[in-house]
């Protein structure tokens, strides 16, 4: 298959997925009374069946995978998310809110290799405890999986990225809510959440 043709399919498959999305949220709404996009029933890698749409294109390969390196990430990281130069220095121009945050979930989802979607709906408690390991082993679970709970393993440094960031910034933000009166959805005696999002803002 050449180049052209299979970014095509390519194209068509996604557009075919958001419009069945579409028609999903419309359906569901009672907006329309059924969802033009017709399914069948194909077998996954794994041996569990999954819908798909029937005019989905049958041999589209994913997009092709970019890597970086760990020094590109870093520095994608500092510059992209926490607002540093390239030479390391503060930016006197950013104005991000909450780069500590957004860092630190990076961090995570680059040090797992869990989705967006995935790592946004771990709880405090669902993260292992950090200790001297290079990896932990830890569950997600079903209802944030695509299709399964499943086990996941993150790195250290992504673990290590969450529990400084809630010690720290997100810690000062709880605090500064409660100086203002305001009170946090979930908390624990120590003024963090106990049980809470694990990035939650």
């Amino acid at each position: 298959m050449c180049a052209r043709t299979r970014s095509r399919e390519q194209s068509q498959g996604r557009e075919l997925a958001a419009l069945r999305m579409l028609y999903d949220w419309a359906t569901a709404r009672r907006y329309v009374a059924v969802n033009p996009v017709r399914l069948r029933s194909v077998r996954t890698r794994d041996g569990s069946m999954a819908e798909v749409p029937e005019l989905a294109p049958a041999d589209v390969r994913t997009s092709d995978v970019k890597w970086l390196t760990p020094r590109a990430w870093r520095l994608w990281r500092d510059v992209g998310l926490r607002g540093m130069l390239p030479d390391g220095i503060e930016d006197p121009a950013w104005r991000g809110r909450n780069d500590g945050r957004d860092a630190a979930f990076a961090d995570l989802l680059y040090g797992s290799g869990l989705r967006r979607r995935e790592a946004g709906t771990l709880l405090e408690s669902e993260l292992p405890p950090l200790g001297d390991q290079r990896f932990y082993a830890a569950r997600l679970a079903a209802a944030a999986a695509k299709r399964a709970g499943r086990c996941f393993y993150v790195s250290h440094a992504g673990l290590r990225a969450v529990r400084d960031y809630r010690l720290t910034t997100r810690a000062m933000a709880v605090r500064q809510a409660q100086a203002a009166g305001e009170e946090p959805v979930m908390h624990g005696g120590d003024g963090g959440d106990a049980q809470g999002i694990a990035l939650a803002a």
